[in-house]
C-alpha cells in the first residue's frame, strides 16, 4: 500500500513539475499560484483560438494577447 501511494506521488510531482515548465513563470512561484496560473494561461490560450478562428475577430487576438479587455463577451465553452 505505501509503495502505491509512493508511486502516485512521483507521478503527482512529475506532471506537476512538467506543469510547471510550461506555464510562464511557473518554476518561479509556489505551487497553489502556479496552478492558478496555469488555469488562466488554458483560458488565455482558448480565447486566442476562439479569436483566431473567427473570421471577424481574429484582429483583436493582439490585443487580447496584451492583456486589454476587448470589451468580448466570448463564452469559451470546452471542446466537445
Amino acid at each position: 500500500m505505501i509503495f502505491v501511494l509512493q508511486k502516485r506521488r512521483e507521478r503527482i510531482n512529475e506532471r506537476l513539475r512538467i506543469l510547471q515548465n510550461l506555464v510562464p513563470n511557473g518554476t518561479k512561484v509556489d505551487i497553489s499560484t502556479m496552478l492558478e496560473e496555469a488555469v488562466q494561461y488554458v483560458k488565455f490560450l482558448q480565447l486566442q483560438i476562439k479569436l483566431l478562428s473567427s473570421d471577424d475577430l481574429w484582429m483583436y487576438a493582439p490585443i487580447a494577447y496584451n492583456g486589454m479587455d476587448i470589451g468580448l463577451d466570448l463564452k469559451i465553452s470546452p471542446p466537445s
